[in-house]
């Protein structure tokens, strides 16, 4: 399974893992800087992503329930605005009206 780099299409990471989520999860464990990686529609669910350099992902359609994301990276990271109350979730902030 492979990472890829939304901008330049090259691969990030490669692992024998069989989902991405486990090669994140692998990938992650390494410190392998993750920016711009491709994770759109990903199922991300309960994935530890503590650390992760994400800048500049596209997190687009993925899952995220119950993934932990804390200290994780995210400057300029791409979701869908439907994902906004979730993804707040998971990094731990809370909006209140």
């Amino acid at each position: 399974m492979q990472i890829i780099n939304r901008f330049t299409k090259k691969v990030i990471y490669e692992s024998e893992k069989e989902t991405i989520k486990e090669t994140l999860i692998e990938a992650v464990g390494k410190k392998t800087n993750l920016g711009g990686a491709n994770l759109r529609g990903a199922n991300l669910r309960d994935a530890d992503l503590g650390g992760a350099n994400l800048r500049g992902a596209d997190l687009g359609g993925a899952y995220l329930g119950g993934a932990y994301l804390g200290d994780a990276y995210f400057y300029q990271t791409k979701i869908k605005k439907s994902q906004t109350e979730q993804f707040l979730k998971e990094i731990g902030i809370v909006v209140e009206e």
